[in-house]
């Protein structure tokens, strides 16, 4: 909706664009939540928040890194209160990796 405000929204992509699609959601979603359902059970309740609360900042991360994507304020702000959480916890409770 909001981009046939700027341009027009194309509701048919062509070919290439839904292989980007499939390989997107692939790489960025499936993969990773494969790895992380199969590794969370081995891990402590605690470590296991920790890396489901990671994955989001990493994957703002890997986009700056291999997509040059330019984060919102918003996605900053999500990473600036999300990260430093992410290694406090497990310290302040003893388990630091």
């Amino acid at each position: 909706m909001v981009g046939s405000i700027w341009g027009g929204v194309d509701l048919t992509p062509g070919w290439d664009a839904m292989g980007w699609l499939v390989a997107l959601a692939l790489s960025g979603q499936v993969i990773e939540w494969m790895l992380i359902g199969f590794g969370l059970p081995k891990f402590p309740a605690e470590v296991g928040a920790t890396l489901l609360l990671i994955q989001p900042v990493l994957a703002v991360v890997a986009g700056m890194m291999f997509l040059q994507v330019r984060p919102t304020l918003i996605q900053c702000l999500g990473c600036a209160v999300s990260w430093p959480r992410c290694g406090w916890y497990p310290s302040h409770r003893g388990l630091a990796w």
